[in-house]
This record gives C-alpha cells, sequence and structure tokens, in this order.
C-alpha cells in the first residue's frame, strides 16, 4: 500500500511549518514549497523574469533577489502577487510532483508532506490524500509574526486579502490541529494525527 500524501495548510503564522517538521520527525518525507521557490530565485531565467517586471531595486548588489523587497513590491495589489505567481508557481508545482514521484519510488512506504502555505491556490491539494489545517489565534499568529518575522500589525492582513481566506481553507481540510499552546501540546496533538491517520491502514 502507498504511503499517504499530507498537505499541510492554515493562516499566516499559524504554526503550518511547525506540524510539518514534527511529522518528518515521526518518519515522514517534508516537501517545502518555499525550499524549492527559494531556489527558483537563483536561477537566471527566473530573476531576469522578476527583473523585467519589478527592476533592479528587489535585488541585493551581490545580485540576489532581495525577498523582503520582492515582497513590499508583491503583496502592494493581487495584480502583483499574480503576476509572480505566474513566474515561480508553474515550476515549484511541477517540482514539486516530481518530488512526489521520486519519494514514492525511493521510499514507498515513507509518508510525504507537502509544506505549502499556497496548497489550494496552487492546485496542488488534489495530489493529497490528506489536508491538515493548522488553525491559530490571530493574537498568537500576530505575535508569532512580529516575533520570528519582525511584522508589523498590519502585514498579516495586507497579505490574507491577497490569499484564500483562512475560513474557506479550515472548511476543505480534512482534519485541523489547533497551534495556540506549548510545543509539547501541538506535538502531542501532531503524534495523535500521525498514529490515528497517516500510519492506520
Amino acid at each position: 500500500m502507498t504511503a499517504k500524501i499530507i498537505g499541510v495548510t492554515g493562516a499566516i503564522a499559524s504554526g503550518k511549518s511547525t506540524v510539518a517538521r514534527i511529522l518528518e520527525e515521526l518518519g515522514a518525507i517534508r516537501i517545502s514549497a518555499d525550499d524549492i521557490a527559494r531556489e527558483l530565485l537563483q536561477e537566471d531565467d527566473v530573476r531576469n523574469a522578476i527583473e523585467k517586471v519589478w527592476g533592479s531595486s528587489v535585488f541585493e548588489d551581490s545580485g540576489e533577489v532581495n525577498r523582503k523587497a520582492l515582497a513590499e513590491k508583491v503583496f502592494a495589489g493581487s495584480d502583483e502577487v499574480q503576476r509572480l505567481n505566474a513566474i515561480v508557481h508553474p515550476t515549484v508545482i511541477k517540482r514539486i510532483r516530481q518530488k512526489i514521484e521520486s519519494v514514492r519510488r525511493e521510499h514507498p512506504s515513507r509518508p510525504i508532506v507537502l509544506d505549502a502555505a499556497l496548497l489550494h491556490e496552487a492546485g496542488v491539494a488534489r495530489d493529497c490524500d490528506v489536508v491538515l489545517y493548522v488553525d491559530a489565534e490571530e493574537e498568537r499568529r500576530q505575535e508569532r509574526a512580529r516575533l520570528q518575522r519582525g511584522w508589523d500589525e498590519g502585514e498579516i492582513p495586507r497579505r490574507e486579502r491577497l490569499q484564500m481566506p483562512a475560513r474557506q481553507k479550515k472548511l476543505r481540510a480534512d482534519y485541523v490541529i489547533e497551534n495556540n499552546g506549548d510545543m509539547a501540546g501541538t506535538r502531542e496533538r501532531v503524534l495523535k494525527f500521525w498514529k490515528n491517520v497517516v500510519t492506520k491502514s
């Protein structure tokens, strides 16, 4: 029997990657859409396309893409987000599916965790056997974004206006894990999900 593919989604700063990494520690193989996107930003054709749209101001002196500067341009409006998605998403999706195929060939018994913030928006939720939504209160998410990312209070709502509403993502999920408390509590809930859903035949 082929092991499950678990898609992890949730609102911004809900702790999606934290939950995905716990699943990885339990034995899953994690595929990160953000890691793939970071790799793409090192490729000349992608950097050239970004420069053509947003100019040299989104680049470091070294020629590397300045992700913060790019985000400031991109999250100014939905049209800008769509332009970046058109550059990056097709290749990210293609590489996610290539990685899934590779893992299933080499490790057919290992579950796969797909850590992708735009799981539904990019259309890769359909590749998953189970979609897990990580839920966290807005106040807790604001605190995490401020401490971990240096964002001000308005950044989360500004970005979320350009994504599928969190409530829709939650409604589309098969399972929900609450991530408002400490790491031990979250780990316990993820372990329960692992035993009852992921490894249950």
